[in-house]
């Protein structure tokens, strides 16, 4: 009987793995006091979200500020690849690596009107995040500047 149960934990636990494994990264959305980002850069937000002051992703324009939410954690990236139009320290195109190595975030957005003040709005783009081989694809609107 002890076999059983023994085999029965090893079962599930293997399971239990092999599902957080294969499981889509979780994107969530944060405040800006949740991170440690802060001042001019890009902030991008779900088109459709009803609260305008979570965001899904901060970009400063200091080298490796790039925070995102991922899987219920405030997690800091490094850019590593950027090529398209440049704004505020940023591009149209972007890729970021998790400090550990482990999460792949590329975002490619579209600019749309500057703003009044050194601001510019990101009519539409996109984020895709990479973990364990599954991928998201989020769709952003947003806005960069000083």
């Amino acid at each position: 009987m002890k076999k059983i149960a023994i085999l029965s934990l090893l079962t599930s636990c293997v399971l239990f793995q092999a599902s957080q494994a294969t499981a889509l990264p979780k994107v969530g959305e944060f405040e800006l006091e949740q991170i440690s980002g802060r001042g001019c850069g890009m902030t991008l937000w779900k088109p459709n979200s009803a609260n305008k002051n979570r965001f899904i992703l901060f970009n400063g324009l200091n080298d490796n500020s790039m925070e995102m939410m991922i899987n219920g954690k405030i997690t800091k990236f490094n850019r590593v690849k950027a090529n398209g139009k440049a704004f505020y320290g940023q591009k149209t195109f972007q890729t970021f690596r998790s400090q550990d190595g482990k999460i792949t975030v590329d975002v490619a957005v579209k600019l749309g009107a500057k703003g009044e003040i050194e601001t510019v709005a990101i009519k539409e783009g996109t984020v895709h995040v990479k973990q364990n081989q599954q991928k998201v694809k989020i769709p952003v609107v947003g806005d960069a500047g000083c």
